[in-house]
């Protein structure tokens, strides 16, 4: 899960700064959450989302956005 978040942060050209700003940690808040892993799922759609992608669940065709 890191290494997903480190890249799209850098794909995004958003430094961990900014990340946790978006999610409302501090930085070694958001630093400590995403090297345990334990970002909430949530959270990461969040920040996903404030980065200007969608995210989907889909079972058997059925598409879903996560919001």
């Amino acid at each position: 899960m890191y290494m997903f978040i480190r890249v799209m942060l850098a794909r995004g050209n958003i430094s961990g700064a900014k990340a946790a700003e978006i999610l409302g940690f501090t930085q070694q808040n958001f630093n400590k959450k995403s090297r345990a892993g334990t970002l909430r799922a949530l959270e990461l759609v969040n920040l996903l989302n404030a980065m200007g992608y969608s995210v989907y669940a889909e079972k058997d065709g059925e598409k879903v956005e996560i919001k």
